[in-house]
């Protein structure tokens, strides 16, 4: 039987849930999942389509409540695997995929590819139409930071740098990604000087 689930996270922020863009978004009431957990925990949950019923695991992992650039951002690829990526500014790399498919459970902290993984801010996880996952990321700091891709390759559950700094900052600029669309490869980037004059860049197929 294809059953179909919808996933969702909570990184418990003041005023700060992070919903992944260009899904199906659903609303439902979790005010259990906030009211029983502390204030810093990553809480993920998943229903079965058509269904109010929600499953929830509280996870070993935290988050800094006091920064709103520390978010989170989950996508499940083509064989189930929840990948989560969590809690960065200017940070290493925080990121875990689920123990099996359609499973809640995390694992321990991985590295995607090993390089560049120190400065980590802003990730953003995006799905290509066979399964595969894109992942943004900016390395480096405001004002010195470059635009990270990296591609995961479900057949080989593996991790590749795509592109090792899209654009590069060369220390004057920072990088924020978005509105992407993979599937007909529309993406919008834009920069932002340190004397916070603005450059925008576009590119679609």
């Amino acid at each position: 039987m294809d059953i179909k689930l919808f996933f969702f996270s909570l990184i418990l922020f003041p005023l700060s849930a992070y919903p992944q863009r260009h899904t199906q978004q659903t609303m439902t009431n979790v005010g259990m999942g906030w009211a029983q957990n502390s204030v810093n925990t990553v809480v993920l949950g998943k229903r079965q389509q058509g269904t109010d019923e929600w499953e929830l695991e509280v996870t070993s992992y935290k988050g800094n409540n006091t920064d709103a650039h520390n978010a989170i951002s989950i996508m499940v690829d083509g064989d189930g695997y929840l990948h989560m990526s969590w809690d960065h500014h200017n940070n290493p790399l925080r990121y875990c995929k689920s123990t099996e498919p359609g499973a809640l459970v995390m694992s321990e902290k991985l590295p995607m590819t090993g390089q560049k993984e120190q400065q980590v801010t802003y990730p953003e996880f995006y799905s290509f139409p066979n399964g595969d996952l894109l992942f943004l990321y900016r390395d480096g700091g405001s004002g010195n930071g470059n635009l990270m891709l990296n591609h995961y390759h479900t057949k080989e559950k593996k991790w590749s740098r795509l592109q090792d700094g899209l654009i590069n900052g060369e220390g004057k600029r920072r990088f924020f990604a978005d509105d992407y669309l993979i599937g007909d490869l529309y993406c919008k980037l834009y920069a932002q000087y340190k004397d916070r004059t603005a450059n925008w860049a576009m590119c679609k197929r």
